[in-house]
């Protein structure tokens, strides 16, 4: 379980500007994948990159928080040393996989108890899956963190009611009636965050909506559940004068509102301006230069008081679900090890067997071969059952480690278990 580490940068240590230069498009976190393999061996990952967050789970004997560092300022292009202080580590397994599962439910979330991030961790869960970085302990993990997820929703009301970041943002517009009564609004960018932001428009009484997507297609087929425009991209910027508010969703490294795009707009009529994405979707030029108002993530406040206070009661409830979670993962790792141990010594100790008798059996009549080999299994059955028990009564006092390593040292069992898998290789 202490293999399990974590490095970070989220919306707790960095702004939005900081935060916005280490999100991970898809093809990037692949990319790093395959870099945590190739570089430093880590055999199992995890990478969570939203608007508020890129952390980085790994599983590794080492702690590697400051190479991973440089390792994705190297990804960006930028100096880990101006960087590094926005980041922080967290060594201790139990205390990663209680951070993991905090985030997934939404307790660290901007939002408390955001509805979205938990899709996100799922979707981190299959890319890894899909790369051949998510094994064993992993696998067990979010499958554990996944059944939690399902127990807060079914024993506890802290699911309960429509909070997200896009539904905070829907209800910032109309707390603040933004646009006039009845604002036109233009939606740019149909991924999760987009479609979320346009239902919960729906569902607050918003009529006059539209939405454009570098792919059409992505916005037809949102058009066909929901009640809106479809605007092509390349055509937007055009006809941004006809819009009271515009709210950015979109996933691009560089900001797309650009102070030169104001010249092709005939109109400079002022603009409320949602910022839903990271990096930034409005530059400052672009601000600057007409006279609305600019909300980006970390200045959408929380606009839905009741929820969230209805939420921070059964905080409690969540934690004693998580830390009971939490509690039973580890005695399944401890287990789990347990067992391979005992596999690995009885594998070790029928190696030697054979060798053993191969040199015997020659010399005995071939009418005593099955019966020796009968009476060799059985002694190593009985040679193994004191360490099992022994191994097992530890387990339950946290010491399985130690009789771990003196297995290890007195018969050098990863030797005979990679000397074996080499044989049955070749």
């Amino acid at each position: 379980m202490n293999e399990l580490k974590i490095v970070k940068i989220t919306h707790k240590e960095a702004d939005i500007k900081a935060r916005g230069l280490f999100t991970l498009p898809h093809e990037e976190r692949s990319a790093f994948y395959l870099q945590l393999r190739d570089y430093f061996n880590v055999q199992e990952a995890l990478i969570i990159s939203t608007c508020n967050r890129t952390e980085i789970y790994y599983v590794h004997p080492e702690k590697l928080d400051q190479k991973i560092i440089k390792l994705l300022c190297a990804l960006k292009g930028l100096q880990a040393a101006e960087y590094q202080h926005f980041f922080s580590a967290i060594s201790d397994g139990q205390q990663t996989l209680k951070h993991l599962y905090r985030v997934a439910i939404g307790l660290e979330s901007q939002v408390l108890g955001d509805i979205q991030i938990f899709g996100q961790v799922k979707q981190a869960y299959q890319e890894s899956n899909d790369l051949g970085m998510c094994q064993t302990l992993m696998h067990r993990a979010l499958h554990t963190l996944f059944f939690t997820h399902k127990q807060v929703c079914q024993e506890t009301e802290f699911k309960n009611g429509a909070v997200s970041v896009s539904y905070s943002a829907v209800k910032l517009i109309k707390k603040k009636k933004l646009g006039g009564e009845n604002p036109n609004i233009l939606v740019v960018g149909a991924g999760k965050m987009g479609a979320d932001v346009c239902k919960n428009l729906n569902m607050l009484g918003f009529r006059q909506i539209s939405l454009t997507n570098r792919t059409l297609q992505k916005a037809l087929d949102l058009k066909a559940e929901l009640s809106m425009e479809v605007i092509p991209f390349h055509e937007f910027i055009g006809i941004l004068d006809q819009f009271d508010i515009v709210i950015s969703t979109i996933e691009s490294p560089k900001p797309i509102f650009t102070s030169p795009i104001l010249d092709k707009v005939s109109k400079k009529k002022p603009l409320a301006c949602l910022d839903l994405s990271a990096p930034q979707s409005f530059e400052n030029g672009f601000l600057n230069r007409f006279s609305g108002q600019y909300f980006n993530l970390d200045q959408i406040g929380q606009y839905s008081e009741d929820t969230l206070q209805q939420r921070q009661k059964e905080i409690p409830k969540v934690e004693k679900l998580i830390l009971q979670s939490i509690a039973d993962l580890s005695q399944w790792v401890e287990e789990y090890h347990f067992t391979r141990q005992i596999k690995q010594f009885k594998s070790t100790l029928d190696q030697l067997r054979k060798r053993a008798m191969a040199a015997h059996l020659k010399k005995l009549d071939p009418d005593y071969h099955e019966h020796m080999e009968e009476f060799s299994k059985s002694l190593i059955d009985l040679i193994v059952k004191l360490p099992a028990v022994q191994l097992r009564q530890v387990c339950e006092r946290d010491r399985a480690h130690e009789l771990s390593e003196t297995l290890n040292h007195l018969f050098n069992l990863e030797h005979h278990q990679f000397t074996n898998h080499k044989q049955k290789r070749l």
